[in-house]
């Protein structure tokens, strides 16, 4: 019986955005998104409140390839080896090329009953790149859930670049609606959970 050695590899992680970063609001409402720079890394973030205790959120979190068909953005999710590489194919309309990316994710439990799970740009030998999507080799980020008085504060982070043809004036729009639908399919994933942008 012949044994075959999968390699995976993690992407060297950039620099995650500090406490000291300056961030540029881009939406106010449904939800907040806000971008920044790191070292000429662009990164951008959405934070809405749920109505919710963390529970309900940290379980879809945790079983995302199970919730795939409520993720409007998400066409496939797809575990990988021992099951914390997963590949992730999203939805780009046309005429743009679908974007994936593979990704290591490490969930952190936060001692208020909160939780960050994060993810690193990985590479696995079942999921290479191909010709029909343009493949996000730095795409990392992070879900990180607060809970606040009954309900929870969730903040998405993402690596705000998106490769390919997607010109540089689309950019913004783009990023407006990644963030929004972030924060949507996790909410109809979550079964329907409402939610609103912390901006009063």
């Amino acid at each position: 019986m012949e044994s075959v050695l999968l390699f995976v590899l993690t992407q060297p992680a950039l620099a995650l955005p500090g406490a000291d970063a300056t961030w540029d609001t881009l939406l106010k409402n449904p939800v907040h998104v806000e971008c920044t720079e790191v070292s000429g890394e662009p990164f951008c973030r959405s934070t809405a409140v749920f109505e919710a205790e963390p529970q309900a959120l940290r379980a879809t979190l945790g079983s995302m390839a199970d919730h795939v068909d409520k993720f409007e953005s998400i066409l496939e999710v797809q575990k990988l080896g021992d099951g914390d590489i997963m590949h992730v194919v999203m939805d780009f309309p046309w005429p743009l090329a679908d974007r994936d990316y593979v990704a290591r994710y490490t969930q952190k439990d936060l001692d208020d009953g909160g939780m960050i799970l994060e993810w690193t740009a990985a590479s696995h030998p079942e999921a290479p790149a191909t010709e029909d999507r343009v493949r996000l080799d730095s795409f990392q980020g992070s879900w990180t859930l607060t809970p606040k008085d009954g309900t929870t504060e969730v903040v998405y982070l993402w690596h705000a670049l998106y490769g390919g043809s997607l010109p540089n004036q689309a950019l913004n729009t783009a990023r407006k609606k990644t963030g929004q639908e972030a924060l949507k399919d996790l909410a109809s994933a979550a079964g329907g959970l409402k939610y609103s942008s912390p901006l009063k």
